[in-house]
């Protein structure tokens, strides 16, 4: 059995605000990141404005059938 504290922290396949951070996160900020400190980030640093807009780009993505490893990853940071 995989050490839990091993395994790579990667965001699941649900196309999402939160996912959408993540994916951008790991790219952006700290691609060895451990879900513990993405949680913290997310609930403890983000605004509800930033966690909105996240939102709403989900969204419009998905809507645009534009949820591409290429657009995600070098999109910007909210």
């Amino acid at each position: 059995m995989e050490d839990a504290s091993k395994k790579k922290f990667q965001p699941s396949g649900t196309k999402n605000r939160c996912n959408l951070c993540i994916l951008r996160w790991l790219k952006h900020v700290n691609p060895n990141s451990k879900k513990e400190q993405f949680c913290f980030y997310y609930d403890k640093t983000l605004t509800a404005t930033q966690h909105e807009e996240y939102n709403k780009e989900a969204k419009q993505l998905v809507q645009d059938n534009a949820w591409v490893k290429a657009v995600i990853e070098n999109g910007n940071l909210h």
